[in-house]
């Protein structure tokens, strides 16, 4: 996804009013977010800092502007719950729920 232009790029996949919200988590976390083919196993997918890389969220590019968003958000979770205890929690357990 362009970066430079996150606003373009995701207003294509998520609602409007949900649109400023998403770019300033892109913006602000440093997330790379890529767009896939669309995966029968998962609709999204957060990957943590290594090996020089930043945060890399990816989506499935066939999700309805709602499942898109409800995916983003989830994947966003993922990373703050990361940012906050690493490796130390379970990826959907007590404190990701918070």
């Amino acid at each position: 996804m362009n970066i430079s232009d996150p606003a373009t790029a995701f207003s294509k996949y998520v609602p409007s009013k949900a649109l400023d919200t998403c770019v300033d988590w892109i913006v602000d976390y440093k997330i790379a977010v890529r767009i896939t083919k669309s995966r029968n196993s998962k609709f999204g997918d957060y990957r943590p800092p290594a090996d020089g890389k930043g945060h890399r969220i990816s989506i499935n590019h066939d999700l309805n502007k709602y499942s898109f968003l409800l995916t983003f958000t989830h994947e966003v979770a993922h990373l703050i719950t990361y940012n906050k205890h690493k490796f130390r929690i379970d990826p959907h357990g007590r404190e990701w729920k918070k």
